[in-house]
């Protein structure tokens, strides 16, 4: 019987080993999960220093307020922030076009007249100077002169001048060209104007009457869309008349004239009087 089991035996090996085995492997995994409990459990208690979060950075930046002096201007918070915004985008063109002559230059004149009244006598008779036969003060003349930047106020003028003054706006706003032709064929002594000339042939007129020399600084300019242009260095065509100012702008101005006819021997015609300040007997 004894060697009839032994040989069963052999035959068939008892599954026991297979069985420590899996038994073994068993324990070791139940190790392994057992460690890697312990660890997530040491890993879950060990305190972490605590960091704290970076604070978000706002925009726009804002400075810390300090006192303002005297050469700045303090303005509320919110008109501050408004600004600092602004000033990052692009900014945009201002427009520099000014209507009077902010670079206007002005430049000596020398003209000429002839008159038949000796200087004493022009000195006894006409002391404010050289005056037109119709005479306009400066506000009546600066009005006039108005009228060729497009204002339709021509009252207080006179009567001949208004009547002129509407036939030219009949073509539109009147034009200093009109202004031009008008003293061209006006000879009687209805003139609002003194004429004078750059030579001292005096347009014709100084055969054998006593000429005047007149000398001031005046500024110049052409007239565009209403609106003064500084002419610095005068006037570019025999057919582009131009206005001479004591000031830079028409309405501070107590003298005003006319250039115009030929560049190199034009005719300078004074609306206002000429002071005797300004004015010399001319030693041929």
């Amino acid at each position: 019987m004894y060697s009839l089991k032994q040989k069963e035996e052999k035959k068939n090996p008892s599954p026991r080993p297979a069985q420590d085995i899996v038994n073994d492997e068993h324990v070791i995994t139940s190790r392994i999960a057992e460690l890697r409990k312990n660890f997530q459990q040491t890993d879950a208690q060990t305190v972490r220093p605590h960091i704290a979060s970076r604070p978000l950075r706002t925009a726009p930046f804002q400075q810390t307020t300090k006192t303002p002096v005297a050469s700045e201007v303090s303005f509320p918070a919110s008109t501050t922030t408004k600004a600092s915004v602004s000033n990052t985008q692009t900014p945009k063109a201002i427009p520099t076009s000014t209507p009077m002559a902010a670079n206007g230059v002005k430049k000596p004149f020398t003209l000429y007249r002839a008159d038949n009244r000796g200087f004493e006598e022009l000195q006894k008779n006409s002391p404010e100077g050289f005056k037109a036969w119709v005479h306009l003060d400066s506000e009546k003349a600066r009005k006039f002169a108005s009228v060729f930047l497009g204002n339709d106020n021509a009252e207080s003028l006179p009567k001949h001048i208004i009547d002129e003054i509407n036939k030219w706006k009949k073509a539109g706003t009147p034009k200093l060209s009109d202004l031009s032709t008008f003293i061209k064929y006006t000879k009687d002594r209805s003139t609002v104007w003194v004429s004078t000339a750059v030579n001292t042939e005096a347009g014709g007129q100084s055969s054998g009457a006593p000429l005047y020399e007149i000398s001031m600084e005046l500024y110049e300019f052409g007239v565009d869309k209403g609106k003064l242009v500084p002419l610095p260095n005068g006037r570019t065509g025999n057919m582009k008349p131009s206005i001479l100012l004591d000031t830079q702008n028409l309405e501070d101005a107590t003298i005003i004239a006319l250039n115009h006819g030929p560049v190199n021997d034009a005719e300078i015609s004074f609306l206002t009087t000429i002071p005797m300040k300004n004015l010399k007997p001319y030693i041929r």
